[in-house]
């Protein structure tokens, strides 16, 4: 027996010797024992020749005074002369539970006649779920004579009275609800409501169903939609976010989060609210619907992403709960990939894929993703897959831009992975006007035609020679531009300092210094000097100024010779 109910107790037997009267009022959550606690109060009462009363207060005096009848205070006068009279003849117990499902006018009578009748050797034991906003009931705890009135708070049970009440319930069989100790949150009555199922040999999906569904149904219609809504959205979250699932503001959450806190089936951390274990979450959530479910979720989803969240981090939840022809997940996966492809291309790729699978068959919109998903899959090594699925937009492309880039990624995978034609792919682009594809083309169709062209043994030309951007004209003339430079030539800033070699034939030297000849350079060099001429000649940069100082080979000083 706890030390509550011992203090009832006591105070039961106060009234039945010392006809001391007053008022009882216990609090506590749903299946927290209130009604078992009254039920042996009443009990013990009776034992001592107390009156007790335990039917609604109303109709239990009217069982006693069938000529009760007329308006509500005729009513009232005479519930009130009805007590008195049995006050008078020995001690009474009033015993009125669930006083929050009770109506406004039976709430204002029971203000009333505890006002009046207080002095009288009448115990008034009310109990009530604790936490609820009633204002009808706030104001009864409110108005009870303070000097008359004992309050008392049922808690959840700790471990070790756990373990005896379940032994004394089942006896050897006591292991057997210890999977369920979780979802029972400690509470005296939702331990005797399991224990009660397995006696009676039901499934382990039965009891877990059943034990839940019987916590939920004590909630009230906020608090419900409240736990059933944050337990698809999983084991803790953010208030914020719950208010904005709910469509309250967080003062409005304020009544049923108590209410649920209270009930043990949540609890509250610094920063985040989380259920008290994650199998409660489970079994909550397997009361709705999937299709509930997954479209709470999906709202979820949509917020996070209208606060900012970056697509990776949703991609992968917002692919699992879309359905096909779901545009907006198919925006969010491209935009997923497009973030993880330059460090992670095979999570791009698996998001791109994806995207394809939502995608509705044989449609425009499919092909383009199909174009996004090659690249991707040559770089993660899948080049077999990748030149198939680029041969099949390749039979019906949707519009020539995807053409073109499936043309050029054809064209890009020609180095590692060999594709025939390429240069007619790379052709093809070119006879498109897309700005963006021919910037593209210029990425990639020089390596491809370099490749292509150092493969069949020279310099990326015919017969060995140079590239065509690197041949001399017609009659020997060089292609520069500006003042002598070419235009792949970086131009020193206006008024920079010049290398030194380009100084040493300006400067001044003293009056009367004597000049020093400069050793000549070995024959070897100027045999590797005129070699590095020849090839510069060849490529049209022999009369090129290397360093931008608008002079030509043949206005160079020559220096002194001795």
């Amino acid at each position: 027996m706890t030390d509550t109910a011992e203090l009832l107790l006591r105070r039961v037997l106060r009234l039945a010797h010392r006809h001391e009267g007053g008022v009882l009022w216990i609090e506590g959550p749903a299946d927290s024992g209130k009604s078992h606690l009254l039920a042996v109060v009443a009990e013990r009462a009776a034992r001592t020749g107390a009156t007790v009363l335990t039917a609604p207060l109303l109709g239990a005096l009217t069982q006693q005074a069938p000529e009760t009848s007329g308006s509500p205070c005729e009513m009232l006068r005479q519930v009130e002369d009805g007590l008195r009279e049995l006050a008078h003849q020995g001690p009474v117990l009033v015993v009125h539970d669930d006083v929050h499902h009770c109506d406004d006018l039976t709430l204002l009578a029971l203000r009333t006649l505890t006002a009046r009748l207080a002095g009288l050797p009448l115990l008034w034991v009310f109990a009530t779920r604790s936490h609820l906003d009633v204002p009808a009931v706030t104001a009864l705890r409110r108005d009870l004579p303070a000097e008359q009135t004992d309050g008392f708070e049922l808690t959840a049970l700790d471990p070790d009275a756990v373990r005896r009440l379940m032994t004394d319930l089942l006896g050897p069989r006591a292991g057997e609800a210890k999977p369920y100790l979780p979802l029972l949150g400690g509470l005296p009555g939702a331990i005797r409501h399991a224990c009660a199922l397995l006696a009676a040999s039901a499934g382990s999906d039965e009891v877990t169903t059943a034990v839940v569904t019987r916590r939920l149904d004590h909630l009230t219609p906020p608090a419900r939609e409240l736990v059933l809504t944050a337990s698809v959205l999983g084991d803790s979250l953010d208030v914020r976010h719950l208010s904005r699932m709910l469509e309250r503001r967080e003062p409005a959450l304020l009544s049923p989060l108590r209410e649920v806190l209270a009930a043990g089936l949540m609890r509250a951390e610094q920063e985040r609210l989380a259920f008290a274990h994650p199998s409660v979450r489970a079994a909550v959530a397997a009361t709705l619907p999937l299709p509930v479910q997954r479209s709470v979720r999906r709202r979820s989803v949509d917020l996070q992403l209208a606060d900012g969240t970056p697509a990776t981090a949703l991609a992968a939840e917002i692919g699992a709960l879309a359905d096909p022809g779901d545009e907006r997940a198919i925006r969010v996966l491209e935009a997923a990939a497009r973030e993880a492809a330059p460090l992670a291309p095979a999570a791009g790729a698996a998001y791109v894929r994806r995207a394809m699978e939502l995608a509705l068959p044989a449609t425009p919109r499919r092909s383009r993703l199909a174009v996004r998903l090659v690249p991707l899959l040559w770089e993660t090594g899948a080049s077999a897959e990748a030149r198939a699925l680029a041969r099949e937009v390749l039979q019906a492309p949707p519009d020539p831009v995807t053409h073109a880039h499936v043309c050029l990624e054809l064209a890009r995978m020609g180095g590692p992975f060999p594709v025939s034609q390429a240069d007619a792919h790379l052709r093809r682009v070119l006879r498109h006007p897309d700005a963006a594809v021919l910037r593209r083309l210029h990425a990639c169709a020089g390596p491809v035609r370099g490749r292509r062209g150092a493969a069949r043994g020279g310099g990326g030309g015919p017969r060995g020679g140079p590239p065509p951007a690197q041949r001399p004209r017609p009659g020997g003339r060089r292609r520069v531009s500006g003042r002598g430079r070419h235009p792949w030539r970086p131009v020193p800033p206006r008024g920079g300092t010049q290398p030194l070699r380009r100084l040493r034939g300006r400067t001044r030297r003293p009056a009367g210094a004597r000049e020093t000849a400069r050793p000549r350079r070995p024959a070897a060099h100027h045999g590797d000097r005129s070699a590095r001429s020849d090839g510069r000649a060849r490529h049209g940069m022999a009369g090129a100024d290397p360093v931008g100082t608008g002079r030509g080979a043949a206005d160079r000083p020559r220096r002194h010779q001795p």
